[in-house]
């Protein structure tokens, strides 16, 4: 059982936490084309991320002890905790559309993200002091989100070494199963 001193700070008689076992499974998948002509070039493209994490958090013994000058302040029960997650979809798709005209480069682009991530149905078995519990799993994000993006350079002396940028686009957070893994009511 693992014990904490408050007064030194120091951890000692076992590790708090032994046995946190993790699995995952993801899949990536990716395609682009583009359509060029000479001052024209379009281009869109796709891609997705899916798949499942499986994680198993156990304490040791189930309870942890703190400590003040040898005598005992606190004792922490824990329960083991299972993240069932799932990753149903992180699909982008997109185009832009980019033209030419003497020095001026024009960028258009639009890009639809849509993130879906779930909890799985989960059992954990319980502890001396937990009973076992279940959860029936569920789904904790569906999101869908449209960034439109827009850009012009412009090559200032003719010569393809000094332009000026301006761009002005949404470029919205990247998630994953963070979200589903907080959310699981087993874990709370």
């Amino acid at each position: 059982i693992a014990a904490r001193e408050l007064s030194t700070g120091i951890a000692y008689r076992a590790a708090q936490q032994y046995g946190v076992f993790a699995g995952s499974v993801n899949y990536k998948v990716r395609t682009a084309a583009s359509y060029v002509t000479g001052s024209h070039v379009f281009k869109f493209g796709f891609d997705d991320n899916f798949g499942n994490r499986d994680t198993l958090e156990q304490r040791n013994g189930g309870y942890t002890v703190s400590l003040r000058n040898g005598a005992t302040t606190s004792i922490t029960l824990f329960a083991p905790v299972r993240y069932l997650t799932r990753m149903n979809a992180d699909i982008g798709i997109y185009g832009q559309d980019q033209w030419s005209i003497g020095r001026a480069t024009l960028n258009v682009g639009v890009r639809y993200d849509h993130l879906e991530s779930s909890n799985r149905p989960t059992s954990v078995e319980g502890n001396a002091f937990v009973p076992a519990r279940q959860f029936g799993g569920g789904q904790v994000v569906d999101w869908n989100d449209i960034s439109p993006r827009i850009g012009i350079a412009y090559n200032l002396f003719g010569d393809g070494k000094t332009a000026i940028k301006f761009t002005l686009g949404k470029y919205p957070q990247g998630q994953s199963i963070q979200l589903a893994q907080a959310n699981n009511p087993i874990a709370l």
